[in-house]
């Protein structure tokens, strides 16, 4: 016989996967085995911040001074279902596994650090997110019946933990993928759960006085469909009938709103979402948030794309290629990031809108900026401009860089003799479809390396110069061999006749 200490036992169950047999084993039994995880992720964390203390008097000094407010603004972002393509098991169950999760890590995390939990997949335009410190995801592994879960947390894109679960022969109802809806059932229920929530008395009356929407945003590329415009602005309408009242013949006001920056008041709410393409189903996930812009009710499903009609959830236009050049997209020497404020979260413009770029970096850069038109014609000869920088940067300017920590606007506004300014912006402009544009920063000004074409310094002032072509698509070869450490960042984004009201 041989006996294990108890420090032993305790060693074993720290470093080795968790591993649950579901069908051997009740359900309280399952979820300790989060609560360990939680635990240790908590422990990581902890340990991270404590590493991070600067350790000479001075230092020491000054952060005692500052540590209120610091430790108070970090926040750990938990965002489950961020790196899943795709559910393989029952969502109830997944759903289930997270919770726990979540209920136990707020239990075991240091009292200083915030927490917020998101479950849509894409997380970039999420204001708490982008406040975040820490991130944790997860990934899910089903191989028959046996269940790997990967929790991986991480600070600034660097890994502090990752920890897993495995869940051995779940039961068939855990197994039980979502069920598929037709394209109409989808759009009812959906709009079912937010009237409800909605009607519920408030000090006011009825809780949603106002309902602003935007397109859906496709989950993996950003933009939008004609499928994704097409479904919310059916279910605005949807929950406008079922809000209205026979009686009082009172209507819930909707309205399209692309940015989120308008000041929401008391009773207004605000409804946007994303989709995701797998084969013939198309996942939905919806969130309804508040004036505050927390989320106060979501709703996902699954749509049997064949009941879409003639919706086409990809456009027919050089889309694939320029999904292409996004995949090139990394961070290197500079933090950079870019938006488009009046085409929302799903990246949409109509013809004719105008529009602006703002570009972020975190330390000051030299920004160079391509705008890749739809061509549906021949999707390898991409017609690409160059925005910035252009005649009028190196007129007004003197230079492409750009300041950092805080969101510059391109085109730039041109100074004039007196203390004002004229604001500039872009106009789209036929055709529809899928448009690209792209930025490169580097922490030098590297202008006079690169070929003349991309240098910006057209000779007719109010022209922006037009690449040859295919130089569009081999514009990030072209900038990483000038500069290794060249970082880049695009925005894939859809033109449309005109925007649904």
């Amino acid at each position: 016989m041989v006996n294990f200490s108890p420090l032993f036992v305790l060693l074993v169950l720290i470093l080795a996967p968790f591993s649950i047999h579901a069908g051997q084993k009740d359900l309280p039994q399952q979820l300790v085995k989060f609560e360990l995880v939680a635990q240790k992720i908590a422990d990581a964390i902890n340990k991270d911040t404590q590493n991070n203390k600067k350790t000479t008097t001075q230092r020491i000094v000054s952060a005692i001074v500052r540590r209120t407010k610091t430790d108070k603004e970090a926040m750990v972002f938990f965002a489950p279902f961020h790196a899943i393509s795709g559910i393989p098991i029952a969502r109830s169950t997944a759903n289930l596994y997270f919770t726990k999760f979540e209920e136990s890590f707020i239990r075991h995390k240091p009292s200083t650090l915030k927490f917020m939990r998101s479950d849509n997949k894409r997380i970039k335009n999420n204001q708490n997110y982008k406040k975040s410190k820490y991130l944790i995801t997860s990934e899910l592994e089903l191989r028959n019946r046996d269940l790997t879960i990967t929790f991986r947390t991480s600070k600034d894109g660097m890994s502090i933990s990752t920890d897993i679960v495995r869940i051995f022969d779940l039961s068939p109802k855990d197994l039980k993928v979502n069920t598929t809806f037709a394209m109409p059932d989808v759009i009812s229920q959906a709009a079912q759960k937010f009237v409800d929530y909605g009607k519920a008395p408030s000090e006011q009356g009825t809780r949603m006085k106002r309902l602003y929407w935007d397109y859906l945003s496709d989950g993996r590329h950003g933009n939008s469909t004609p499928f994704g415009r097409a479904l919310m602005k059916q279910l605005a309408v949807d929950i406008q009938e079922k809000f209205a009242n026979p009686l009082t013949r009172k209507q819930l006001i909707t309205k399209r709103l692309p940015q989120r920056t308008k000041t929401l008041k008391n009773g207004d709410f605000f409804l946007s979402g994303s989709a995701e393409l797998f084969g013939d189903k198309i996942n939905i996930f919806l969130e309804l948030s508040d004036q505050k812009d927390q989320v106060v009710s979501s709703w996902a499903g699954v749509i049997d794309r064949r009941t879409t009609g003639k919706l086409t959830y990809e456009g027919r236009s050089n889309a694939q290629a320029l999904r292409e050049l996004k995949a090139l997209d990394k961070t290197r020497g500079v933090e950079l990031k870019l938006t488009i404020p009046t085409a929302g979260k799903s990246n949409t413009l109509s013809i004719g809108e105008k529009w602006n770029l703002g570009v972020f970096v975190n330390k000051p850069a030299w920004i160079y900026c391509y705008y890749f038109f739809a061509n549906k014609q021949d999707p390898e000869k991409n017609k690409t401009i160059m925005i910035f920088p252009n005649p009028a940067t190196w007129s007004e300017y003197k230079t492409p860089e750009i300041p950092p920590q805080k969101i510059i606007s391109i085109p730039r506004s041109t100074h004039s003799k007196s203390t004002q300014k004229t604001s500039v912006s872009f106009t789209a402009s036929p055709p529809i479809g899928t448009e690209l544009v792209k930025c490169f920063a580097s922490q030098r000004d590297i202008t006079m390396e690169l070929p003349e074409e991309l240098q910006g310094k057209e000779i007719e002032a109010n022209s922006l110069p037009i690449l040859p072509d295919q130089m569009g698509s081999m514009l990030s070869d072209i900038f990483r061999d000038v500069d290794p450490m060249i970082s880049e960042s695009s925005l894939l984004i859809t033109v449309i006749k005109a925007h649904l009201r």
